[in-house]
C-alpha cells in the first residue's frame, strides 16, 4: 500500500537545498558588496566630481558607460545564478540529482513587509526633518539602514518559514547592525560601504558554514 506524502514537508526539504550549500550566500555576498562600492563612490565627494567631470568633458562616453554599468548590475546575478547552477550540477549534485530552483523563496506577506518596515523608516525620518528634530545625513542614513533591515527581515522569514537556523542567526544579526548605522556619525556613502561589507561578511560566513556542512556529510556518508 503506497504510504501518504507530505507534500508540505517534500516541499520544504525542496526549497532547503538551494540552500544547503551556501553558494547562494557568496552570491549575495558578492552582489551586496559590489553595489556598496559602487554606491560608495558615486555618493562619495570624490565620485560625484569625477561624474561631474566626466559627464561634461566626455558626455556621450559617460553616458554608455552608464547604460554599460547599469546592464551588469541586471545581468550580473543571472550569471551567478547561473554559474551556481553549472557548480551543483558538475559536483555537488553530480550523483543526487538536480532540481529547479524557484524564482521567488520569499512570500508575498513577507516581502510585502519588508518594504513597509523600509518605508516606514524612511516616511518616519523624513517627518523628523521636517520638524527639525533630523537633519538631512539622518535620513539619509536611515535609507541605508532600512535597506539592512529589510534584507535581514527577509532572511529571519526564510529562517523560520525553512526552519534553517543559520538564517535567523543572519537575519537578527544583520538587523542588528544595520539598526546601528542609524547612530554613527558618517556619510551617505561611507553608510552604503558599512552596510555593503558588513552584509558581505554575514554571508560569506553563513556559506562557509552551510558548506563546510555539506562537505563533512558527503565525506561521513561513503564510510557508513
Amino acid at each position: 500500500m503506497d504510504l501518504p506524502v507530505d507534500l508540505d514537508a517534500l516541499e520544504k526539504t525542496t526549497r532547503k537545498r538551494e540552500f544547503d550549500d551556501g553558494l547562494m550566500d557568496y552570491a549575495i555576498g558578492v552582489i551586496f558588496l559590489v553595489l556598496s562600492l559602487l554606491a560608495w563612490f558615486l555618493f562619495s565627494p570624490g565620485g560625484l566630481r569625477w561624474y561631474a567631470l566626466a559627464l561634461t568633458n566626455y558626455h556621450t562616453l559617460t553616458m554608455v558607460g552608464l547604460l554599460g554599468l547599469a546592464a551588469l548590475v541586471i545581468t550580473g546575478p543571472i550569471g551567478l545564478r547561473r554559474l551556481i547552477e553549472y557548480l551543483r550540477i558538475s559536483t555537488i549534485w553530480k550523483d543526487s540529482g538536480f532540481i529547479k530552483p524557484l524564482n521567488r523563496q520569499t512570500s508575498w506577506p513577507l516581502t510585502v513587509l519588508s518594504v513597509a518596515v523600509a518605508l516606514g523608516m524612511i516616511l518616519y525620518a523624513s517627518w523628523l526633518m521636517t520638524v527639525g528634530k533630523i537633519n538631512v545625513d539622518s535620513v539619509l542614513r536611515t535609507l541605508v539602514s532600512s535597506s539592512g533591515i529589510a534584507t535581514g527581515i527577509i532572511y529571519i522569514g526564510i529562517g523560520v518559514s525553512l526552519n534553517l537556523r543559520r538564517y535567523l542567526t543572519l537575519g537578527l544579526a544583520g538587523v542588528m547592525i544595520s539598526t546601528l548605522i542609524l547612530f554613527l556619525t558618517v556619510s551617505f556613502s561611507i553608510a552604503w560601504l558599512i552596510l555593503g561589507i558588513t552584509w558581505a561578511l554575514l554571508l560569506f560566513v553563513s556559506g562557509t558554514c552551510a558548506l563546510q556542512h555539506l562537505l563533512s556529510l558527503e565525506k561521513e556518508s561513503p564510510s557508513e
